[in-house]
């Protein structure tokens, strides 16, 4: 179901890296499950490294376990999950000067970006099937999920409890999202991989077959209304101009 979401092969048509960063979070919590909580944080740390938003499963993790794990354990588990991001981050700073996410501080994010919702509300709809898809398929489960995150919390719900920080956190983070991550629906499906894995993780550990069908047939829902090549048609023609500028016209073709 990973690999058929809409997102995943949207993310297919620029890069790996949406692919590879929550590939290594579904080894990650695979391994997690089955107790092996080292060679766990070491795929979250090389998850981080493909991509910052990935940090999100580990954070939850340490804030799930902060009360019931020795420190020594927490300390190794954030030293082999954060650590090799933090030096990749370090090392930016130190040689060229600058990293992505210096930059982003430097510049300043508006207040109303961490608005959720915003980013969708004032994005213009310019293939309005696309922006209901949208709305459907990336915001409407993210809001789920932070519904579910919340109640699993106030619960204490054995079953999600481990994924319920992370179905919290990943699903305020894609509601934050800002106009331009929210103009076409290609740029917030491959977001909205980190709420689909952590969906996926709370609906397994609930162990309910219709549950899981159910969210099966959701996400391969997309796949029969639309193409994901047939999107770069429908949408606005810049978006083909720039990522032929990007990554060459002949491998767009």
């Amino acid at each position: 179901m990973f690999g058929l979401w809409i997102g995943s092969l949207f993310a297919l048509q620029f890069n790996l890296t949406e692919i590879l960063t929550y590939a290594l979070v579904l080894w990650g919590i695979a391994l997690y499950e089955s107790h092996r909580p080292a060679p766990a944080a070491i795929l979250f740390g090389l998850a981080i490294l493909a991509k910052e938003t990935a940090i999100l499963y580990p954070v939850a993790l340490i804030i799930f376990h902060i009360r019931t794990q020795p420190w020594r354990q927490q300390a190794l588990f954030g030293l082999l999950s954060l650590g090799p991001g933090a030096l990749w981050q370090l090392d930016l700073i130190v040689l060229p000067g600058q990293s992505g996410l210096t930059a982003t501080f430097q510049a300043g994010a508006p207040a109303d970006r961490m608005v959720p919702l915003i980013g969708l509300l004032t994005t213009p709809m310019r293939a309005p099937d696309f922006w209901i898809a949208q709305v459907l398929w990336v915001f409407v489960p993210s809001l789920g999920t932070v519904c579910w995150g919340l109640i699993a919390l106030l619960r204490n719900s054995e079953r999600t409890s481990p994924a319920s920080w992370a179905l919290l956190f990943n699903g305020l983070f894609v509601l934050a999202l800002p106009a331009p991550s929210c103009e076409y629906m290609v740029h917030s499906a491959r977001i909205a991989l980190a709420v689909v894995v952590a969906l996926t993780w709370a609906i397994i550990r609930m162990q309910r077959p219709t549950l899981a069908l159910a969210w099966c047939g959701f996400l391969l829902a997309p796949l029969t209304l639309f193409r994901p090549d047939a999107y770069f048609q429908a949408s606005h023609p810049g978006i083909r101009q720039r990522l032929a500028h990007e990554i060459g016209g002949d491998f767009l073709e």
